[in-house]
Parts: structure tokens; sequence; C-alpha cells
């Protein structure tokens, strides 16, 4: 599976922005948009809006992301690796492993695998 569909949370919007011209600028700026939850589609979800994006799960995620300094959220992040960025396993089952230089007790430097 290389793509899954996430859904993407702003929150505290001013309520002036919560419109379709707001969401239609929102979604000229993410390349790969699905869909509007129907709540935020009928302004009944005060309190935030929700999108329905697509994400490459071979790339990196961009963990913070803003459209017009309104942070983005993605949700489910209980699945992504905080190592290397990517969707579907978590750091302790990466396995991208960042070598640290640390030195030894002869003054020679060697390399440690970071935890």
């Amino acid at each position: 599976m290389r793509n899954v569909a996430v859904w993407i949370r702003i929150q505290r919007l001013p309520i002036e922005l919560y419109n379709d011209v707001f969401l239609k600028r929102i979604r000229s700026n993410l390349s790969k948009f699905l869909k509007v939850d129907k709540l935020t589609l009928i302004h009944s979800r005060g309190k935030f809006i929700r999108i329905c994006v697509k994400l490459d799960l071979e790339k990196p995620l961009e963990f913070h992301i803003y459209v017009r300094r309104h942070k983005l959220q993605i949700e489910g992040l209980h699945s992504i690796c905080f190592q290397c960025g990517r969707f579907g396993h978590k750091k302790v089952q990466c396995l991208e492993i960042t070598l640290l230089p640390v030195a030894s007790q002869n003054g020679k430097s060697r390399e440690t695998k970071d935890a």
C-alpha cells in the first residue's frame, strides 16, 4: 500500500473563515485533496474543519502544515514513526537507524544506535 487517505483537522478557525471560499482556498493548497467532512459542509461543526487528503506513505510526513497561519493537524498519529517520519510503524520498529558518535574510554569515538 503506497497511499492512504487521512483526515486533516483545522482547529480554532475564526467564524468569518468558516465558509466555502476558505475551503476552496485550502483545497487549492493541498494537491491531493479528496473530500470535505459532511458536518463541515453543512456548517454544523463549529470548532474545527475536517478535510480528507491522500498521503504518499513512501515519503516522510510533514508534521507542521499551515494554511494562512492556521495549523493543520493530521488525525491518527498513533501509526506514525517519529524516527523516519513515515506512516505504518512506530519508532521502536523503525528500520532506519540513526548512528550517533560516542566517545569511548580510550578517547576514540565510536558509533552507537539512537534509541
